[in-house]
């Protein structure tokens, strides 16, 4: 009887050897570099051990194969290809963006309707959504919002006054900067007051605190990724059986639920991301095929708290760390701050849309902190097709995931010179226009970019202006000379808080 049940388990552990390495010779049959990989974690050990950042692993892996166009690395059992060479990423972006038209993330989080926003979203879904919503970010539509962002800088300035008289001129830069960005995401999006810079106590706000807890924790999520990947349907079938047992709703789901009632008595129509969400519900045309019209209010609901989430996180997250650079680097800060200055007395003292996009320096700081501080580490897009890049041998599979490694480019010696050097003079005149684009896109690019890139922009230069035009920043002693950064819910973030000193101009 022994003997049979270690024949047994000596077959099963055979079979699980083999099915979690038999991928491992995938990138060979290409002649694809690449680093060795290990069984059950295949060449991302670090990463799914929460050892170092997807940033930094890439950024490794690059430098490991300094001069090859494509390297092959494995996710556990799956393979995935880093694409290096700027044609082959502009193929993939542009010129066959058709064939690369979603970013090949896991099955599990997309079909659940709850997990579907426009990030996440495969096309049709994701074409349906964004087709919708583009209008709310449209030059015109954020010409006519920023006069209520510029009142966002007055509670700015209110607040700052009452939080400094108390903490010694001490400031919490992600702290001040996530409760300006939800003030300013919440009037565009759904033209309601978040009261993020009324409330003295951070910990009482709603939003700020389930953001802050979006990421969940380091063992599950370490165990869903394995889940995912090691066997995906056994993943889907536990994650219903839970969902339908224990129906968890977001706290601030109830929050938008609220605003579209009182919208629907009182007969409210705003050409906001909100009204134009519930427009897409009164008529959904073919997105109820693919969603489901027994989940529309969720899936709606899903992407009001994913556009506030996407907007308010990384524009906080810049303001933060342009902040702290400014801080560090007086002469920067004194040249931006004299900048906006100069341009309220050009003004009589007033700021318009067209005046924020006329300043050449605050634009220069802003892209540079994008450069060191990419919000994303890498992009990732999916192939719908069997396909060849250009003028090579290598055709990947349909379904195959290539990864754009953008934290690795933005610091790239041969790209951007000293990259660790925080320096906006690289995107001056001329000299940011040598730079191929391929290299830097913070933003993505193609079908699939960011669709609320320009007002990111606009929020995030506000913020700044709003700031510098009545302070100055210094460190101080809770100053951190440096930190590390880890990836939550797709945004890379620093691991500690940021603190400076503000000192009052006026």
């Amino acid at each position: 009887m022994l003997g049979i049940v270690g024949i047994l388990c000596g077959s099963i552990i055979c079979l699980l050897y083999y099915y979690l390495t038999a991928t491992y010779n995938f990138w060979k049959k290409y002649n694809i570099p690449g680093p060795p990989p290990t069984i059950f974690f295949g060449t991302m050990k670090e990463v799914i051990l929460k050892r170092t950042s997807l940033g930094n692993y890439l950024k490794n892996v690059y430098d490991a194969y300094e001069d090859a166009s494509f390297i092959g690395i494995f996710h556990i059992r799956e393979p995935i290809l880093i694409i290096k060479d700027p044609e082959h990423i502009k193929d993939v972006f542009i010129k066959d963006s058709a064939l690369f038209p979603n970013r090949g993330l896991n099955s599990s989080l997309q079909e659940e309707p709850l997990k579907q926003f426009l990030f996440h979203a495969n096309v049709p879904v994701a074409h349906i959504i964004r087709s919708k919503v583009s209008s709310a970010f449209t030059p015109s539509k954020l010409k006519e919002l920023c006069h209520m962002m510029l009142e966002s800088l007055e509670r700015l300035d209110n607040y700052l006054e009452e939080l400094l008289s108390k903490n010694n001129n001490i400031i919490n830069c992600g702290n001040i900067a996530a409760r300006l960005t939800a003030d300013m995401t919440g009037i565009n999006l759904m033209s309601i007051n978040m009261r993020t810079l009324t409330r003295e106590n951070y910990e009482e706000n709603d939003f700020l605190k389930y953001t802050d807890n979006a990421c969940g924790t380091y063992w599950g999520t370490l165990i869903k990724t394995v889940m995912i990947d090691i066997c995906p349907r056994l993943y889907k079938w536990i994650d219903y059986l839970l969902s339908s047992n224990n129906k968890v709703t977001p706290p601030f789901f109830n929050f938008i639920s609220d605003i579209i009632k009182y919208r629907k008595k009182h007969a409210i129509v705003k050409a906001d991301i909100l009204g134009l969400l519930m427009e897409l519900k009164k008529n959904p045309g073919k997105l109820s095929e693919f969603i489901g019209s027994d989940v529309m209010d969720e899936f709606l609901r899903t992407q009001m708290l994913g556009f506030l989430y996407a907007g308010y996180e990384t524009t906080a997250a810049t303001i933060r760390n342009t902040l702290y650079e400014l801080a560090l680097h007086p002469n920067i800060q004194d040249k931006l701050q004299k900048e906006i200055l100069d341009t309220y007395a050009k003004n009589n003292g007033q700021l318009q849309y067209d005046d924020i996009n006329a300043m050449p320096y605050l634009n220069a700081v802003f892209k540079e902190t994008l450069r060191k501080y990419p919000p994303a580490d890498s992009m990732q897009r999916e192939v719908l097709s069997n396909y060849t890049f250009k003028n090579t041998n290598i055709t990947v599979p349909k379904k195959q995931k290539v990864l754009i490694p953008l934290h690795a480019f933005h610091h790239d010696p041969k790209i951007f010179p000293q990259p660790e050097v925080y320096d906006p003079e690289r995107f001056i005149n001329e000299i940011s226009q040598t730079k191929n684009p391929m290299h830097y896109f913070p933003f993505g690019y193609g079908p699939r970019n960011c669709i609320g890139e320009r007002m990111g922009i606009l929020q995030t230069k506000l913020g700044l202006i709003g700031i510098l035009r009545n302070y100055k920043l210094d460190v101080c002693e809770k100053t951190v000379t440096s930190f590390r950064s880890i990836t939550r819910a797709f945004i890379v973030t620093p691991n500690e808080d940021i603190y400076v000193k503000l000192t009052k101009i006026n």
